[in-house]
């Protein structure tokens, strides 16, 4: 029995592997489907060169610092280059902010993710772990254009309302946990959100 786990350990770690995928990130890949990177600071996206440039199904990045966050518009966008344009696997983005002093999404801070890419089901999941509560900003229209399956957020507030925050959105399952989401009744005439169901 023993035998096997030694076995099984040695084949996990041979399909695990450091590897350069983005600027200033320690990343890790799992074979050609997961990669997981931590970056230890806010800074612009940038791939390490052209060559850093690989087609997975699940990506995972975790930004770990003691500062306050600021996100411009189209800060993700180039996440898209890591996926195929056409696949029959699920395809997943997940984001962690964690021990930051307050966080601040623009507009269009997620525009387009998942843009032009044709899959059975798109995941998009954000967790925001605040040093200090009540300290989360997401400005009118940050998912601008966001068509994907299905978002989580997991965040303890949510400052803005949900017509700011959603409008113009394509969201089959929108699920958010932790926050209670305000609505201004003022929005809902403007709102161009398309969102099945939330929870």
């Amino acid at each position: 029995m023993s035998i096997i786990f030694f076995y099984l350990t040695l084949l996990s770690l041979s399909l695990t592997r450091a590897c350069e995928i983005f600027a200033g990130m320690t990343c890790t890949c799992y074979e050609s489907i997961d990669v997981r990177c931590t970056m230890p600071k806010i800074a612009p996206l940038a791939f390490v060169s052209p060559f850093a440039i690989r087609n997975f199904q699940t990506i995972d990045l975790k930004i770990n610092s003691e500062e306050h966050i600021r996100l411009d518009p189209d800060y993700f966008i180039l996440l898209n280059k890591l996926f195929t344009n056409t696949t029959q696997h699920s395809l997943s983005i997940t984001l962690r902010f964690q021990n930051f002093y307050s966080f601040h999404a623009k507009t269009a801070t997620f525009r387009n993710l998942f843009q032009n890419i044709n899959t059975p089901y798109s995941r998009f999941i954000i967790e925001l772990h605040p040093l200090k509560a009540k300290s989360i900003i997401f400005e009118p229209n940050t998912f601008d254009n966001l068509n994907v399956h299905e978002l989580s957020i997991y965040a303890d507030s949510l400052t803005s309302s949900f017509e700011s925050i959603f409008n113009n959105t394509n969201i089959l399952h929108l699920n958010i946990e932790g926050a209670t989401v305000a609505h201004d009744p003022s929005l809902l005439s403007k709102f161009t959100g398309q969102i099945r169901s939330l929870k």
